[in-house]
Order: structure tokens, then C-alpha cells, then sequence
């Protein structure tokens, strides 16, 4: 059997994110130890360059398999262009 776990607005960069919040997402991630995570959309605020760094950050603290897709707040601003 395989297990995914799926997760969407993360929203890295913005002003609601709460660290605490994400500690307890990556504690229940190593309890449910799934084989692939799916990560649909808004992994930043605004879709600058600057914010996917950040949100690259987060995500490789997690060991497992990633699948990421964009959202409409990844496509803001120049963040469009880097799914083109």
C-alpha cells in the first residue's frame, strides 16, 4: 500500500504562516512516514524568486518524495514565468 499525504497552501512567505504550525505538519509527516507527498499550490505569497528559495527550504527539511505544483499565487507577479 502506498502512502501520500497531500497538502496545499503553505503560502511560505506570507504573513499567516505560522512556523509553529509547520513544525507540527513535518511531526505528524514522521509519524505517518507517507511515500510521496503531493503539494498543490501556493507555496509562496507572491511568486517571487526570493519566496522559492524560501519555500525550497522547507520543503527539502522534509525526507520524502515531493511532488509540487503551482498555484495561482505562485503565478503572481514575475512568478509565472518559471512554469511557462
Amino acid at each position: 500500500m502506498i502512502k501520500i499525504v497531500h497538502a496545499s497552501d503553505f503560502h511560505f512567505t506570507g504573513p499567516y504562516f505560522q512556523e509553529h504550525l509547520w513544525e507540527e505538519f513535518k511531526r505528524q509527516m514522521d509519524r505517518i512516514q507517507p511515500d510521496i507527498l503531493i503539494v498543490t499550490g501556493d507555496i509562496t505569497d507572491d511568486g517571487y524568486p526570493h519566496e522559492y528559495t524560501i519555500a525550497q527550504k522547507y520543503l527539502e527539511s522534509l525526507a520524502v518524495e515531493k511532488l509540487v505544483v503551482p498555484g495561482n499565487h505562485d503565478a503572481r507577479n514575475v512568478g509565472y514565468e518559471a512554469f511557462e
